[in-house]
């Protein structure tokens, strides 16, 4: 098997289980989770080789007890401002677990690096 074959069947696994990951990470959040109100109380940039991306880290409180967390949800611009109110569903069982609540129902992205790691694989069986 060539460098580039192994090449491909790595990265359509990898894709795969990325989209695999991130359908059973907002399922799991939706079916234990509870929506609330929380406040932003900063954006936390990330400096990448292919630019920024920033993810809302955000105060709340559940059970009794205030807790500041970073947000499951990556964007690539500074869509919130500290103070601001967001809606987040956030897991009863670990709430330092959270996610967007407009995120909780998105699923283009995990069908998207569904559909690559598919197509990577099926590229990789049909050179063969």
């Amino acid at each position: 098997m060539e460098i580039r074959s192994l090449f491909t069947v790595i990265f359509g696994i990898l894709c795969i289980v990325i989209s695999m990951y991130d359908f059973i990470f907002k399922k799991r959040i939706k079916k234990n989770g509870e929506r609330i109100d929380a406040v932003v109380v900063k954006m936390k940039k990330r400096q990448h080789r292919r630019g920024v991306t920033f993810a809302p880290i955000v105060s709340f409180n559940a059970n009794g007890q205030k807790y500041e967390v970073e947000v499951y949800a990556t964007q690539y611009k500074e869509k919130y401002t500290p103070g601001e109110t967001i809606s987040v569903i956030y897991d009863k069982r670990n709430p330092e677990k959270a996610i967007l609540e407009s995120c909780a129902t998105t699923r283009f992205i995990t069908v998207i690096w569904f559909f690559i790691g598919v197509l990577s694989l099926f590229l990789f069986f049909l050179t063969l």
